[in-house]
């Protein structure tokens, strides 16, 4: 079980968090039979590969704008605007971005095991998180909360996510 209130894993009998003491008899959860906590070194692997995909992208806009063809223009749209839906279409509907597809991980919501959707995966881990970006030392701190028990960053305790 999981407490709902700092997301450590506890002992299935428990009836208070070990880590802050809560109360979690009826407010921790268990995820979902079959699911293991991703890896720390799977999440950096989907985390490297969405970077490529964009760094790929980017490098063929730049190889085909340098040409200075319509069709440099066209790809950069579709690198601007194709990716970023891409990526959303699929967050929502599989918990899942082309990296975490590619290492087969996925992100889940603490509460009931399954796919979070456009709230949680999107509005909560991507934009909400890219705003607090802007804070100077909120990036570093946020990659470091992977080092938790629970391994989840900052994004997954403000979503209510884990990544399975």
């Amino acid at each position: 079980m999981f407490c709902s209130n700092c997301g450590v894993p506890n002992d299935d009998g428990a009836s208070f968090c070990a880590n802050c003491g809560e109360p979690i008899a009826n407010k921790s959860t268990i995820v979902n039979p079959g699911y293991t906590l991703a890896t720390r070194p799977s999440r950096l692997g989907a985390k490297l590969i969405d970077f490529a995909v964009w760094i790929g992208a980017g490098i063929v806009v730049a190889i085909v704008f340098a040409a200075s063809t319509p069709l440099g223009f066209l790809l950069l749209l579709l690198a601007s605007f194709g990716i970023p839906i891409v990526q959303i279409a699929l967050l929502v509907r599989d918990g899942q971005t082309i990296g975490k597809k590619i290492v087969d991980i996925r992100i889940v919501s603490v509460e009931t095991g399954q796919n979070a959707g456009f709230g949680s995966n999107v509005a909560m881990r991507v934009w909400v998180n890219f705003l607090l970006s802007t804070i100077p030392p909120y990036a570093l701190v946020d990659i470091l909360f992977i080092f938790r028990d629970d391994q989840r960053c900052i994004h997954d305790l403000i979503a209510g996510t884990h990544v399975v």
